[in-house]
């Protein structure tokens, strides 16, 4: 028996034993389904944004000074980590057809991993080093105000599972998002209206999309509006939280 065929049968045996399973994603949750699980034992649960945390008000009057970055300039944010699954490559790719457009652009790439030192080379490769900020890990502290004080959030991730918590909380801060049609993305971003799906491993199109809201600053209001409410109505943490409390509460009582 082949190890993944084992696991498949480990993973099945665990679900049909139990009595309640959650999940964050739609399409975890018909993957779950199509394994034999009942659709009645599954609970759809998200991670949950606590938006009185992040919010376009925490923005920092002193970021781009912080970070070196010109007074006049428009930052674009990535938060996920180097690690090949999430694609961070695509977003340097895309750096030198922003910046021919929009060159008072600058890209703060958060996150750590195996890739890090590659991206940086490419960077500096494509010439595109100087716009860039690697910044390493965010403290969860930093975090609102990093997100609050930007103006673009991208995710170029190859797979996820529901939404990200990252993408969430850009959501929350009132950003428009640039995010690739992966998992239950375009669940939550509107295509043309929250900011815009893209096809995964394609920097042309990133950049375009990129470069339009960089170039309209009322569409990244516009969309930055709309995305926060999506996430007070449907991915709010303390409402998350009351769903999950209302599930243990069904299991005790039987």
């Amino acid at each position: 028996m082949t190890a993944s065929r084992l696991s498949r049968l480990s993973v099945s045996f665990a679900l049909a034993r139990a009595t309640c399973i959650t999940c964050d994603g739609q399409g975890v949750l018909e993957r779950i389904v199509q394994l034999g699980v009942p659709r009645r034992k599954i609970h759809l649960v998200c991670h949950g944004v606590d938006t009185e945390d992040f919010n376009s008000e925490k923005k920092d009057p002193g970021f781009k000074h912080k970070l070196q970055l010109p007074a006049d300039s428009l930052t674009v944010i990535s938060l996920r980590n180097l690690r090949p699954v999430y694609d961070v490559e695509s977003l340097i790719r895309a750096a030198p057809i922003v910046l021919a457009r929009v060159p008072r652009t600058r890209f703060i790439v958060a996150g750590n991993g195996a890739q890090r030192s590659y991206l940086e080379s490419l960077a500096r490769s494509l010439g595109v080093a100087d716009a860039i900020r690697f910044v390493g890990l965010i403290s969860n502290d930093e975090l609102p105000q990093y997100l609050a004080s930007s103006d673009v959030y991208v995710s170029t991730s190859l797979s996820d599972s529901g939404i990200s918590a990252s993408t969430a909380e850009a959501m929350a801060s009132q950003l428009p998002v640039v995010v690739t049609d992966v998992s239950d993305n375009r669940e939550w971003v509107k295509d043309g209206e929250g900011g815009f799906v893209v096809p995964p491993k394609q920097p042309t199109a990133l950049a375009h999309a990129i470069v339009y809201l960089l170039q309209n600053k009322s569409a990244r209001t516009e969309f930055g509006a709309i995305n926060r409410k999506i996430i007070q109505q449907r991915n709010e943490y303390q409402e998350q939280m009351k769903l999950v409390e209302r599930l243990y509460q069904e299991l005790m009582l039987g």
